[in-house]
């Protein structure tokens, strides 16, 4: 077997991908994913005799979707990032709520720690955007 003996070039950072719509946006996946597994959740019998918890969680996770998409249609970074704030801390609430589940007897603990490890994730990636969008100004029409 013969092999190269010339070294392997280094690999260029790839340069950031313009985003066309906000389905675009990782942290927005991560927040649908997040918003499908507290559906799911909620839709045990525990959470329908506690319609007021499940009704704030199913909201605090949609917020969080909802807020990244509507700020992704701002004209400004700073907008933007107003509503990604938004956004991360409906994440943060859904949080509390988690453990009112899990203090409730709602949830197990390992479904505790798959849903808030899933928000902490998304809270993660938003802040992470938000520290991008704070460095780089927005090119016009970016956001439609």
């Amino acid at each position: 077997m013969k092999t190269s003996s010339q070294p392997s070039q280094p690999t260029q950072p790839s340069k950031p991908t313009k985003l066309t719509r906000f389905e675009d946006i990782i942290a927005w996946q991560e927040a649908r994913k997040l918003t499908q597994l507290i559906y799911d959740m909620t839709r045990d019998y525990n959470f329908r005799r506690d319609f007021s918890l499940r009704d704030q969680m199913q909201r605090a996770c949609v917020s969080t979707m909802s807020n990244t998409a509507e700020g992704f249609s701002r004209q400004s970074n700073p907008e933007f990032i107003r509503f990604l704030s938004y956004a991360t801390a409906s994440a943060t609430e859904l949080q509390s709520h988690l453990y009112v589940a899990l203090d409730q007897g709602y949830i197990d603990q390992g479904t505790f720690a798959e849903l808030y490890s899933q928000a902490t994730k998304v809270s993660k990636l938003i802040n992470a955007f938000m520290t991008y969008l704070r460095s780089h100004q927005r090119s016009k029409g970016a956001s439609k």
